[in-house]
């Protein structure tokens, strides 16, 4: 179907397309998503979060959609340039945005591990003892109490004249921090490229470089210990299985291989 809209982003999920002058109109290639990311940012709305405003979900064509404030302003991987200076200020400052996250009171209860359980049951090619052993894992995890954004990532965070603003909701969960921490630190240590992805994103020392500053921010910030992210590292690997394909998902076998997990 032809949408006589402007294109202005587009991601795994869903493309975002111009919506009148304050707006954009996010359309999922999903329905189901659509509907969770709204209830999600609603829920994340009523908290004091840097996020965008949600005005409605419709659809479009035979699509379901949400209609967002709009965020003008590059996002954090489009504005990182491969200087050391940059790679610092950015990592220093995502620390910040995620400590101040997980420092707010949440009302919600907490279904982290929960969710995790049940996405687990889709980790494929995970073996089911690989899977008995991942369930074993998040039953010795606490549950905690915080939000955590569960997607947080240079490409997630939009640079507004009005500061930064946290995007993409759907994966958000109530639970450890040190969790949402993992998977940031995850995605960062991964060698996946994302489409169109800038030149310090494919200079892999500098990937790293930004890695290493960011989680030594963190840690300082929250303080939270290594081995309190450390072993969230094996869950948030089985649950990513649920989400990438080809070398990919290959890598996060490789990963969870080497922490004794097939």
């Amino acid at each position: 179907m032809h949408l006589n809209l402007e294109l202005v982003g587009r991601g795994q999920t869903a493309e975002v397309y111009a919506w009148g002058e304050h707006e954009v109109l996010k359309l999922f290639y999903r329905s189901e998503e659509a509907e969770h990311e709204y209830r999600n940012a609603l829920l994340v709305g009523e908290l004091n979060v840097r996020c965008p405003r949600v005005t409605e979900l419709r659809t479009y064509g035979d699509r379901r959609g949400i209609v967002y404030e709009r965020i003008d302003g590059p996002t954090m991987l489009e504005k990182i340039e491969p200087a050391e200076a940059s790679l610092e200020r950015h990592a220093v400052l995502m620390a910040e945005l995620q400590a101040e996250l997980h420092q707010l009171g949440c009302p919600y209860p907490a279904n982290m591990r929960a969710e995790l359980r049940r996405r687990l049951e889709w980790a494929e090619p995970l073996s089911a003892q690989g899977k008995r052993e991942i369930q074993r894992l998040l039953d010795e995890m606490p549950d905690g109490s915080r939000l955590c954004h569960f997607d947080l990532h240079p490409g997630n965070i939009m640079l507004s004249k009005n500061g930064p603003v946290l995007i993409d909701w759907n994966n958000a969960l109530v639970g450890d921090p040190a969790a949402d921490a993992a998977r940031t630190a995850m995605m960062l240590n991964s060698t996946s490229m994302p489409p169109d992805a800038p030149e310090w994103v494919r200079n892999m020392e500098k990937r790293k470089r930004f890695h290493d500053l960011y989680l030594a921010e963190y840690q300082r910030i929250s303080g939270a210990a290594v081995h309190d992210i450390e072993v969230w590292m094996a869950p948030n690997l089985a649950v990513r299985l649920t989400e990438l394909g080809g070398a990919e998902r290959d890598e996060i076998v490789r990963k969870l291989g080497d922490c004794g997990i097939v």
